[in-house]
């Protein structure tokens, strides 16, 4: 399933944003110096002015708040770790085409299908970069938040950018916020 993570910027009125994250566990400690993301378009809809590589993407990670000290659930804590990359930042390729694959609006807009065409987004981070905390023996969860600004002329299109779920999760499932 590809799951809204789609921003609008400078429009008016507002349009709530999509903001994903998700966890995972750090085992080591050191710099996270790269970054891979797999993604879809809704029914694979781009146009030429836009197009799969020519959008901005904010990537973050945040601390852990663990299931039970807010809610039952665990969900991001406080920002670590912030960078906005513009298209000549990141490398964009086909994954995989032919698919078919669901889509999501949070919190319940299902879409079959969705979209056809996967593409992997690989972010190199030279300078800059996060340092992780973690070992085998003091694991830390962190997590990694997603999120797509498209130009105002994708406003009233079908353009919307979607974050790859996982069929094996770890911990807790991704969340979402307006």
């Amino acid at each position: 399933i590809d799951v809204n993570a789609t921003r609008w910027t400078n429009t008016q009125p507002p349009v709530p944003p999509y903001l994903l994250a998700d966890d995972f566990l750090c085992t080591e400690t050191g710099p996270i110096t790269n970054i891979t993301i797999w993604a879809s378009w809704f029914h694979d809809y781009h146009d030429y002015q836009i197009g799969p590589s020519n959008i901005t993407i904010t990537l973050s990670f945040h601390s852990d708040i663990p299931a039970g000290v807010q809610a039952p659930w665990s969900m991001p804590g406080a920002v670590k770790w912030v960078r906005t990359f513009t298209p000549a930042q990141y490398k964009c390729s086909v994954y995989a085409s032919g698919l078919l694959e669901g889509w999501l609006n949070p919190p319940g807009a299902y879409i079959w299908p969705g979209d056809f065409t996967c593409f992997q987004y690989d972010f190199s981070i030279p300078t800059g970069y996060f340092v992780q905390q973690g070992s085998p023996a003091a694991p830390i969860t962190y997590w990694l938040d997603v999120q797509a600004d498209l130009p105002d002329l994708a406003m009233g299109t079908q353009v919307r950018f979607g974050w790859k779920t996982s069929v094996d999760h770890w911990n807790d499932a991704a969340t979402w916020v307006n």
